[in-house]
């Protein structure tokens, strides 16, 4: 059997909309005062943002783009440029996605202090 570019597009479309139903529902439970006022249309540009900005920062698998629109929700959508913190973390190029969303992780929660402090040269 042969699959067709088109085929691996749909399948691609339908995965990356699966995955936006299920970051919306998981926002709304675990954010709920940042999206109460949302609707749903807003919850998903706001995901998809978050998304794009993470791909853009080499954050590619999917538990790492999740914990990126947690991040979002918890910080804002452009935490990215408005935290220094983590615009050093993400603008670091000796750094791979992994790595990136890891330290942005253990910052957030505490567990490494931020960049600009110690812990990063």
């Amino acid at each position: 059997m042969k699959i067709f570019d088109s085929q691996m597009e749909q399948l691609s479309h339908e995965r990356r909309d699966h995955f936006i139903a299920v970051m919306t529902e998981a926002v709304r439970e675990d954010h709920p005062q940042q999206t109460q006022s949302l609707t749903d249309a807003q919850l998903r540009v706001h995901i998809e943002e978050a998304m794009s900005a993470a791909l853009r920062y080499g954050i590619e698998m999917e538990g790492d783009i999740e914990a990126y629109v947690h991040l979002t929700f918890k910080h804002g959508l452009h935490f990215d440029h408005q935290l220094a913190w983590a615009a050093q973390i993400l603008n670091r190029e000796d750094f791979t996605g992994p790595i990136r969303i890891d330290l942005l992780v253990a910052a957030d929660e505490g567990r490494i202090p931020p960049p600009g402090n110690t812990f990063l040269p």
